[in-house]
């Protein structure tokens, strides 16, 4: 989210504004950094915003998504009319039909809500169709290994020379003394 800057994200005619969003999710959200609004004009009346991501976590901690997770990878045409559906109802649209239209009204009727009301009305009706049209992730299952008391990490180093020597015998194919040698030695090991 935008804070009071020098430089306003929207500037219009009618005046400027430094209020702006960037939407992302939660994963990427830990490696955007330096967000400025820069000064080259766009095609709208929005500037452009900069931000850089990083290739490395810069610090912010690990966020992790706890709300729903839908499966999206289905078929758009039903969340699109249960959206329209959903967006008609809640702000008593006249155009069901004709999405372009229905765009329109909706525009002419921002003005006379409440932003917070606003956005709260269509986070509710984007949650609604998401509900209707797609399925929800139960989420992974992580596979978890059960630890015994007996095991050390002298133990660990152990099998991780065994397995070298195993794969460093295995590999060698050419000649036959050193692949005898390597198995005597892969064997000692086990």
């Amino acid at each position: 989210m935008n804070e009071a800057t020098e430089t306003p994200t929207f500037q219009s005619n009618r005046g400027s504004s430094c209020n702006d969003l960037t939407i992302t999710n939660s994963k990427l959200v830990c490696f955007v950094s330096d967000w400025i609004c820069g000064e080259e004009e766009s095609c709208a009346d929005h500037n452009v915003v900069n931000f850089k991501i990083a290739s490395v976590n810069n610090g912010k901690g690990k966020m992790n998504h706890m709300g729903v997770r839908y499966i999206t990878n289905q078929d758009y045409r039903k969340f699109d009319t249960s959206l329209a559906t959903n967006f008609t109802s809640t702000f008593n649209c006249t155009n069901k039909m004709d999405a372009n239209k229905l765009d329109e009204e909706l525009q002419g009727k921002v003005n006379q809500y409440n932003t917070e009301d606003l956005i709260n009305d269509c986070f509710s009706c984007v949650t609604a169709a998401c509900n209707t049209a797609f399925r929800i992730s139960k989420g992974r299952k992580l596979k978890t290994r059960k630890t015994v008391p007996w095991w050390n990490n002298e133990l660990k180093i152990l099998r991780k020379k065994a397995d070298a020597l195993r794969q460093r015998y295995q590999r060698t194919l050419n000649n036959e003394d050193l692949r005898s040698e390597r198995k005597i030695q892969y064997i000692e090991e086990k």
